[in-house]
């Protein structure tokens, strides 16, 4: 049967060009959605649990007095209240800490030690349960330790990346000193680096946050900017949990302990108010909706409708292009009905056909698919964003083999390759083969 079909196939050469190449450029255009929305959810190294990693941050504090109002949007938490949180959490197997250092948006200066110039790296300012959250492989060293930690010593974890651009080779590095802002660091270990397209673990250089003396107020004071300064900071907390339920007391436990804190400040005439942005998992933070909420339903239904209308509208321009070809070949159906052919086995026939096709048209389409999205990556990619405009030196926005080629993606592609198929030749070459034989024989004449 198929030295048939690649028979015929080879019969209409302009059809047959025409139709993969249509099908390629419809699947190439859907695969591009396909792979954008699985590389902002799926799980990739070091965040291989996406969806059970939460992040708490962003809080608004607005205090309410007889004199008006004073308050403060989107910080992180004060190193008191942080602890507060913390302690309140049960459901967690795990929580880091992670300061931010809005001004120069996490970028360090990088002394060579070789005399070159100067240059920009993305630094994290971290706890140790930071790295086993978000699960970076240690190739050569260690972490620093809960000492290095407590006592604030200037000790760093490096990616083998920047130890390569610094010594050539990344086992080296360990034990070395390193310059960082005019200050000397001594290099712990080195890490294999993430890719920069996973923004919440991203980082060339990763630092104890207690270096750093600006996490936040740690007291509590009477007056409106001491309350807001005791409970806002730098600090953001990551929480892994097992399930979807320990998610569910994680929300409630942050929330009372919100409450709770506003209790604690709130005076006759004075009231503070605390709300928290969503506490939400890295991969729906990309996903939520305008309220706040995430359902997969809600994903499937705004990305599911743009997949489809990119598959149906060159489906129905490939099936008048099967309809214009189905009229062609009625009197070779005709002739085969007349031996016996049965409009099932014609259907499959025609089918067959098509599905040879699809099946070039799919592989060609994922492969421009792939071209284009490492092409434009970054407009892909961060499309609203404007990490790129000023990324350190150096660092380039890769798509690595299980971001394009995972088995997901590839049985989405083949998924999409099917549904081309049936769609564009089903309904034309259904209504033909209902023809009559001696309809279809006429058609010689």
């Amino acid at each position: 049967m198929l030295k048939s079909v690649f028979r015929r196939i080879r019969q209409n050469p302009l059809f047959s060009a025409i139709y993969v190449t249509g099908s390629a450029l419809s699947i190439a255009s859907a695969m591009i959605v396909v792979i954008y929305v699985y590389v902002n959810m799926a799980d990739i190294y070091p965040e291989h649990d996406r969806s059970d990693i939460y992040e708490v941050y962003g809080l608004e504090a607005l205090i309410k007095n007889e004199y008006g109002s004073t308050g403060a949007s989107k910080l992180g938490f004060s190193p008191a209240f942080a602890d507060k949180l913390k302690n309140s959490i049960t459901c967690a197997e795990e929580i880091a800490t992670e300061q931010q250092v809005y001004q120069v948006r996490n970028r360090v200066i990088i002394e060579p030690t070789d005399g070159s110039l100067p240059f920009a790296v993305v630094g994290k300012y971290v706890d140790t349960p930071f790295f086993n959250i978000f699960g970076y492989e240690m190739l050569y060293g260690s972490l620093f330790s809960s000492n290095d930690f407590d006592s604030g010593y200037r000790a760093v974890v490096i990616t083998d990346k920047l130890a390569t651009r610094l010594f050539g080779d990344p086992e080296s590095a360990v034990g070395k000193s390193i310059d960082v802002c005019y200050d000397a660091y001594l290099i712990r270990g080195v890490i294999r680096e993430p890719n920069f397209l996973l923004q919440s673990s991203y980082g060339q250089i990763f630092f104890p946050y207690t270096i750093r003396g600006d996490q936040g107020c740690s007291y509590y004071g009477n007056n409106s900017m001491d309350k807001i300064n005791a409970v806002g900071g730098s600090l953001r907390l990551w929480v892994k949990v097992r399930d979807a339920s320990a998610a569910d007391s994680l929300r409630r436990q942050v929330n009372d302990m919100i409450r709770a804190t506003e209790a604690m400040f709130t005076q006759p005439g004075d009231s503070l108010k605390l709300t928290l942005d969503p506490i939400r998992s890295i991969s729906a933070r990309n996903f939520m909706a305008e309220d706040g909420h995430f359902t997969l339903a809600d994903m499937l239904r705004k990305y599911g409708v743009i997949i489809l209308i990119l598959l149906i509208v060159p489906a129905l321009n490939l099936g008048g292009l099967i309809a214009g070809n189905m009229e062609s070949r009625l009197p070779e159906m005709g002739v085969r009905k007349s031996f016996g052919a049965g409009r099932r086995r014609l259907l499959v026939s025609v089918l067959s056909e098509n599905m040879v096709l699809t099946a070039a048209g799919g592989i060609l389409g994922l492969a421009i698919s792939v071209l284009l999205v490492w092409k434009w990556r970054e407009w892909v990619f961060f499309l609203d964003d404007n990490i790129l405009a000023d990324a350190p030196a150096g660092v380039s926005l890769t798509l690595t083999p299980e971001m394009l080629f995972a088995p997901t993606v590839l049985a989405v592609a083949f998924v999409l390759c099917l549904l081309v198929n049936v769609m564009a030749a089903m309904i034309p070459a259904w209504w033909a083969l209902r023809r009559p034989i001696v309809e279809s024989l006429s058609e010689n004449k």
